[in-house]
């Protein structure tokens, strides 16, 4: 009686009528975050802004959880709905060892940082980049979903060790996890390459401008000797 009095009053709605609202409200919100506890304090904000009643806490939390996983679902579709047999082969690859006998895997190989400008080093970016685009990753992915998520994903990429991004329980977390850091990787390698290669040119000038200061001084002691 007291709820229904408050919603005549005050033009308030009861929450079980607007359960599939909810969802349609929140759905691009979690496509643009995993944070769970942002998620919960939004439907709490549009449960509030638009004069619903809040239900209890657990119900918005099990509501949450579901439209979690439906953008989850969403973005592991997205990214991996366009790969073949030949690409999931190549993405599992990565996460093996280079050889037999070493204890750096593909993946490890890829993070590892450029290292000072010398031709060896840009020419391992180089091969990095390489690697990457052999893979044939669909260009449209890097925009198809939500910068944010993909930086997430590709977050998750750079933190997690191959061995636990391969034991996934879900595949497409796997794959969509190497997809969204494959992407970003080859950008950063990309802007590393430029970089190292602005150095070594750099470098190249300051030789050639000491070999022809020391050879000005030559000479010049030459022609005095004269």
């Amino acid at each position: 009686e007291h709820i229904r009095r408050i919603q005549e009053q005050f033009g308030y709605q009861s929450f079980s009528s607007d359960q599939h609202a909810l969802h349609d409200w929140l759905l691009p919100f979690a496509l643009s975050t995993g944070n769970g506890y942002a998620l919960v304090e939004e439907a709490i904000r549009q449960l509030r802004y638009r004069r619903i009643i809040l239900p209890a806490l657990s119900t918005i939390e099990s509501l949450c959880w579901q439209i979690y996983q439906n953008a989850q679902d969403q973005i592991f579709n997205t990214l991996t709905g366009d790969l073949n047999d030949n690409q999931h082969s190549q993405l599992r690859s990565i996460l093996d060892k280079q050889e037999d006998n070493s204890p750096l895997t593909t993946l490890g190989w890829l993070r590892q940082p450029p290292g000072d400008a010398s031709p060896n080093n840009f020419l391992a970016i180089i091969e990095r980049l390489q690697l990457i685009e052999t893979i044939a990753l669909p260009p449209h992915l890097r925009q198809s979903i939500h910068p944010n998520r993909l930086m997430e994903l590709y977050e998750d990429g750079k933190r997690f060790s191959a061995w636990r991004l391969g034991r996934f329980v879900d595949d497409r977390r796997t794959f969509s996890t190497l997809v969204a850091y494959l992407l970003e990787q080859h950008m950063h390698l990309t802007d590393q390459a430029l970089l190292m290669h602005t150095k070594l040119i750099q470098q190249a000038l300051r030789r050639s401008a000491s070999k022809q200061g020391r050879k000005f001084q030559q000479d010049g002691k030459a022609i005095n000797r004269k």
